[in-house]
């Protein structure tokens, strides 16, 4: 029984050489330790010793194409960590841009917002100005975003990561004590807007990515 299962294991560690002989290693005793727990659970269903493997390893797939997907999917792969620091790459410069984007917009709208007195009816049109152009700003980040990284969404690092620097620019300069809660709803539903937007046009960059330049 033994020897069958470690025949199986070295077939699917055939796949896998292009990866670190650590992580092999370890893959290999855990998938050993599953092999032996589906034998034991064959055999409790009365299936002979020699059935019992051959229906672990059936249930566990073919050696060959189970090594090819798991090589290929490794993130210690050098074309995955590769593709996956491009796309670290672009959050960051896409989470630079949203930063500026948001700076800007905030500071043309607290001087719309401080000078509207002396210009009058001009000085309304700096919020609206503001606000379009944010939204603007960020949909065209999202959009440059999705077609750098081919991903349909603004991902959890360039989202959790502006959350952060937004509340932590807001506690820091003491923004949160001179907002009134109905001026801060207002503001989260402005950012919010964009983030949905800026999510949009990656998915939208995305696809267009997609359409001209097709994954090999």
């Amino acid at each position: 029984m033994h020897s069958r299962l470690e025949e199986y294991l070295d077939a699917v560690d055939r796949r896998m050489e292009s990866l670190p002989s650590w992580e092999r290693r370890e893959w290999r005793d855990e998938a050993r330790s599953h092999l032996h727990a589906l034998v034991e659970a064959n055999e409790e269903l009365g299936r002979a010793p020699d059935e019992a493997v051959e229906a672990a390893i059936l249930q566990f797939g073919e050696a060959e194409r189970l090594g090819e997907e798991l090589r290929r999917t490794s993130p210690l792969l050098p074309r995955n960590v590769k593709e996956a620091s491009r796309q670290l790459a672009w959050s960051t410069h896409a989470l630079s841009w949203f930063t500026v984007v948001t700076v800007g917009s905030l500071y043309l709208l607290l001087f719309g917002l401080h000078r509207a007195e002396e210009f009058g009816a001009r000085g309304g049109l700096y919020v609206p100005t503001a606000i379009s152009l944010f939204w603007m700003g960020m949909m065209l980040g999202g959009a440059v975003l999705g077609w750098g990284t081919r991903r349909r969404s603004l991902g959890r690092f360039v989202l959790g990561t502006y959350g952060l620097l937004m509340l932590a620019a807001l506690v820091l300069t003491g923004t949160t004590v001179v907002l009134d809660p109905l001026t801060t709803l207002a503001g989260v539903g402005i950012v919010a807007a964009g983030l949905g937007l800026s999510s949009r046009a990656a998915d939208w960059g995305a696809r267009l990515r997609d359409r001209f330049t097709p994954t090999p």
